[in-house]
């Protein structure tokens, strides 16, 4: 069953990989940053369809947003383990 921050986790990363256009990162960044790793596995674990399209975001958004590189590094320790 999944949690609320996972919850919260999973609707902010919807919102980035269905944008039309570049979204801003900051949002999520704050949210990852009080969100536990179990909780950003647990969205893994429900979401998996999403993990390519994250990263997809994440990547493109390195040469625009500050909070591109430690997102993708917080998410690459979390999921790569799961």
């Amino acid at each position: 069953m999944a949690d609320q921050q996972s919850i919260r986790l999973g609707c902010e990363v919807e919102r980035l990989v269905t944008a039309p256009y570049a979204p801003s990162l900051q949002d999520l960044q704050g949210l990852v940053q009080t969100t536990t790793s179990n909780s950003i596995r647990l969205w893994a674990f429900h979401k998996p369809c999403q993990i390519g399209a994250l990263v997809d975001v994440l990547v493109d958004g390195l040469s625009r947003s500050r909070f591109a590189l430690p997102l993708l590094r917080t998410f690459g320790e979390c999921v790569v383990c799961t």
